[in-house]
């Protein structure tokens, strides 16, 4: 194969700075709940009971974060699925047309490979373009999965506190009379 470490390195870079790009913050309104909706890379058995949601949101250690890290991460998590939902649209338009997203990834990425290793075999060009093409198409689907996971984690962690379903350690109620075995010991950011 014609490909050198540096070269996988530097694919792999070109592959991250893309992705990362997606995610430029913009001022977002309020939405309606966001529900991930027939998932299809992020496996999840979203929780039921408030007790499950409790323990579930400890997988992003959001058990530990403060009311005001909380919802500024709940902000940037919609800023940037905002962002990558935008970009992903033209996929979306692909799929109900009938087409297929990675066959246009592959001729971005057939172009790129190309540029980058001047002397890869055809062969090896194509089999590589339509490796990065799937992959990188089923990145930008999971991320969306992923962060509308986190943007719905978020939320009830939010709202388990407000509803005194989960106490923050060191702010009880003075008058007491709420018992919650979900005790949270936030890090002051």
């Amino acid at each position: 194969m014609a490909f050198t470490l540096g070269n996988k390195h530097i694919i792999t870079g070109v592959l991250g700075v893309s992705l990362l790009a997606g995610g430029a913050v913009a001022v977002l309104n309020q939405e309606a709940e966001i529900k991930l909706e027939n998932p299809q890379y992020v496996a999840w058995d979203r929780p039921k009971t408030d007790e499950q949601w409790a323990d579930d949101v400890k997988v992003e250690s959001l058990d530990i974060r403060s009311d005001k890290v909380l919802k500024t991460m709940l902000e940037t998590h919609k800023n940037k699925l905002k962002e990558e939902e935008k970009a992903f649209e033209k996929y979306r338009v692909m799929l109900s047309n009938g087409e297929r997203p990675e066959q246009y990834l592959y001729y971005e990425w057939y172009d790129r490979l190309k540029e980058l290793n001047p002397g890869i075999t055809e062969s090896e060009l194509v089999n590589e373009s339509k490796k990065y093409a799937s992959e990188d198409f089923k990145q930008k689907a999971e991320s969306i999965e992923k962060l509308k996971q986190s943007i719905e984690r978020m939320e009830k962690e939010i709202e388990l506190r407000r509803r005194g379903v989960v106490i923050v350690k060191g702010k009880e109620p003075i008058f007491g009379g709420v018992e919650s075995k979900f005790i949270r010991n936030v890090v002051e950011e």
